[in-house]
């Protein structure tokens, strides 16, 4: 079982006896939000600040940590773990984003989706072809994958 918390720490539990095996502070605010990949191999955590960090589960190293710039709203995995989706706002419009990244190097794919809509919430389908998207006006907009021209590869 994995929390983040408002201490900025990411805290990994026992679901047998409830023992606290490992705590991970990489964040500089509180962990708002975390995500693995459907392979289990890989979490990654948002704070409040911006920070973003991708975590490879077997040790525990950190992968990928950049500063996003705005609150992360949410974040997604996609099952095999190589792409990440990205939602966050901002104060300026219309900076609020949906973007894309390749969790290998870190490069940005694609903006999905960029204001005055927001995407509040974000889901890979479990077999990594579509992201659904959870927004602001109340719609749920899907995306798939063959539509994102660098991820067909």
């Amino acid at each position: 079982l994995l929390s983040g918390g408002a201490d900025a720490s990411l805290r990994l539990w026992s679901v047998i006896d409830g023992r606290l095996l490992k705590v991970l502070e990489k964040h500089t605010n509180g962990v708002r939000v975390l995500a693995l990949s459907g392979d289990g191999q890989t979490v990654a955590t948002g704070d409040e600040s911006g920070n973003l960090c991708v975590w490879r589960m077997s040790d525990w190293t950190p992968l990928r940590e950049s500063w996003y710039g705005n609150p992360v709203l949410d974040v997604g995995l996609s099952a095999d773990g190589r792409l990440m989706a990205v939602c966050s706002t901002s104060d300026s419009k219309p900076a609020a984003s949906l973007r894309l990244w390749r969790v290998r190097d870190g490069k940005q794919l694609q903006v999905l989706l960029r204001g005055p809509v927001e995407a509040r919430t974000i889901v890979f389908s479990p077999d990594g072809g579509l992201l659904a998207a959870g927004c602001t006006d109340g719609t749920i907009r899907l995306f798939t994958r063959k539509a994102i021209p660098e991820v067909r590869q």
